[in-house]
């Protein structure tokens, strides 16, 4: 069968569209250090052409579900040929934003975001369609009798609730026709990536469900860090007001926490004391991918307020 492309928003996660600081083309966003172009503003050709112009780049956008479903990309025959793989080209960023919870987001129906259409062309030949002359024949008009027309109902009125954006990771899929499936209109806001089975706590109760668990892990690890993060050591540097590092970690396919980062801190003291503390981490069941264990990496904001 024929093979279409397209493009797709994986499993959602929420970040606030309006706190976001505003830019030339749409907003960047402080939870992760990242600009969201916003292409809810934009008219359907302009956004095919920046996503062409921009192949291959990192790319995190805001997306009306009408745009989704109409959007349609041209691909050039020879980019598809290319022994280079051509899924890399339409990788877009994956957007980071957790406020008080962890990176890893998922949609409790598990459902994704497809622009229905990517259009293969050729750009070696162009070949123009002859259209035959139509003419009609003499048409009788029998003046003699009235054709009445039936009143129409009267339409029936329907409210729809407005459709929120899409804000997220555009990733290229292929999908065989006639099974793809369109997004449906009360779809979230989206963006992250999909891990079936989050990493939990090995004490996690079996009876708790995906979203459950998700929360029994985002507030047992935030529980560890704010009972043994010291606090002190910021008021010794003098740091007043409110204080945000953040720092990133992997739980590894044996469920060990390895590759400890931190990405922002005021001091490196503050760095130190942040690792040592997620170092305390226990060993934990690793997230699951078709039933098999895969590393999972995880972004917490720590934020403290030192008041005078």
């Amino acid at each position: 069968m024929k093979k279409h492309y397209s493009i797709s928003i994986p499993k959602p996660c929420h970040e606030n569209w309006d706190n976001m600081i505003p830019e030339d083309k749409g907003k960047f966003c402080q939870s992760c250090t990242k600009s969201v172009i916003d292409f809810t503003k934009m008219p359907q050709q302009e956004i095919q052409d920046y996503l062409a112009v921009n192949t291959g780049e990192k790319i995190c956008g805001r997306f009306k579900v009408s745009q989704l479903e109409r959007i349609r990309i041209e691909i050039p025959q020879q980019i598809i040929q290319r022994q280079t793989s051509f899924h890399k080209s339409f990788l877009l960023a994956l957007l980071i934003t957790m406020g008080t919870s962890l990176l890893n987001c998922s949609d409790g129906n598990g459902n994704t975001k497809k622009i229905d259409t990517v259009e293969v062309i050729s750009t070696l030949e162009a070949k123009s369609i002859q259209i035959p002359e139509i003419t009609a024949s003499k048409i009788i008009i029998d003046s003699s009798k009235n054709i009445t027309i039936p009143k129409p109902p009267d339409p029936v009125k329907v409210q729809v609730s407005p459709i929120p954006p899409i804000m997220g990771d555009v990733i290229e899929v292929i999908d065989v026709v006639g099974l793809i499936e369109p997004p449906k209109p009360d779809e979230d806001i989206v963006f992250g990536h999909i891990i079936e089975d989050d990493a939990e706590f090995t004490n996690t109760p079996d009876s708790l469900s995906k979203s459950e668990k998700k929360e029994y892990l985002s507030k047992h690890i935030s529980k560890i860090i704010t009972d043994n993060f010291n606090i002190e050591i910021a008021k010794k540097l003098g740091l007043k007001g409110k204080q945000r590092i953040f720092t990133q970690f992997k739980i590894d396919v044996n469920g060990d926490v390895i590759d400890i980062k931190v990405r922002k801190s005021p001091h490196t003291e503050l760095e130190n004391e942040v690792k040592r503390v997620i170092k305390l981490l226990p060993k934990f069941k690793p997230a699951k991918q078709r039933n098999k264990n895969v590393a999972a990496i995880y972004t917490i904001p720590i934020v403290f307020l030192i008041e005078d």
